[in-house]
């Protein structure tokens, strides 16, 4: 996994953390976020490359330590309205940093480009839903890949990539017996083409480089393209360029660029509860540097 889903996940992790510990609290003060907060906390980052698939899922009315002695008091059902399927998620426990947590397991492969619509329900019938849409079949095309030197401009296409959804791409060079990445966005960052579904930037090895290997004190001012990196294409351990992409489904684009409200009732992704859920999916590929 790489460092944008890591960061992701991390967030995540924090929401949990700081719903159940709200829900875990007994001052008068947290009731107007008892409220406000609806009936579950719902969240989960799906990748499509994974066989089985995990959804934590909390009752933030419940006290946490309620939940410890009674267990998960209610139903969690996956849903595809295009075609009517639908199953009962089954829950495991985890225990994380002393707090109990239900997974709720996805069994099924997830399928591309399809919505599903998760309902969470209590036997008093409270519920809450929220739903996520997986990221389409990622195709990657690099123009040209063959004779391409240190300052032949590449054209790096996304395909299947419809708006919302969007790419982060990485790029990595060896060197000093290891590959260094960063992502790209000093030089120029990925656009949706106008009225496509593909996503494109052009660059050059150089340019990528200077996204690898940026000199200090560039100056806001001036071009990036015409910024030289530290080490140049014949520095390298190796003439293989790597990158390495995330395809993200548009349920994130929410929280465009990138970055989680830290307060959990900002997060406006679950109906009746707070929460996130989004899908994505990862690849990578390489092309050669001619010396």
């Amino acid at each position: 996994m790489n460092c944008f889903v890591a960061k992701y996940g991390f967030l995540l992790l924090l929401f949990l953390f700081v719903s159940q510990l709200i829900t875990n609290c007994s001052d008068r003060n947290i009731a107007p976020f008892e409220e406000d907060a609806g009936f579950y906390s719902v969240y989960g980052a799906l990748n499509m490359d994974d066989s089985t698939h995990y959804i934590r899922v909390n009752n933030v009315q419940t006290p946490v330590i309620d939940e410890m002695k009674e267990g998960f008091n209610g139903t969690v059902l996956l849903l595809k309205p295009e075609n009517g399927f639908q199953t009962e998620l089954r829950d495991t426990i985890v225990n994380f940093s002393g707090f109990v947590t239900h997974n709720f397991m996805i069994e099924e492969p997830l399928e591309p480009a399809v919505q599903y619509l998760l309902i969470v329900e209590s036997p008093l019938g409270n519920r809450s839903t929220t739903t996520v849409t997986t990221p389409a079949q990622t195709k990657v095309v690099i123009h040209p890949s063959d004779n391409v030197r240190c300052e032949t401009q590449i054209n790096f296409t996304f395909k299947n990539v419809s708006i919302p959804e969007h790419i982060r791409m990485e790029v990595g060079f060896n060197l000093g017996g290891e590959i260094h990445w960063s992502e790209i966005g000093f030089v120029d960052q990925l656009k949706h083409q106008s009225g496509s579904d593909e996503m494109f930037v052009r660059l050059s090895p150089r340019n990528l480089l200077v996204e690898v290997f940026p000199p200090s004190g560039v100056p806001s001012t001036r071009d990036p393209r015409t910024v030289m990196p530290i080490f140049t294409c014949s520095d390298l351990d190796s003439n293989i360029a790597h990158i390495r992409y995330t395809h993200f489904g548009p349920e994130w684009d929410i929280y465009s660029p990138g970055f989680f409200p830290i307060d959990p009732l900002e997060w406006q992704d679950v109906e009746g509860g707070l929460g996130f859920l989004g899908a994505f999916r990862e690849g990578s590929t390489t092309f050669t540097i001619q010396n």
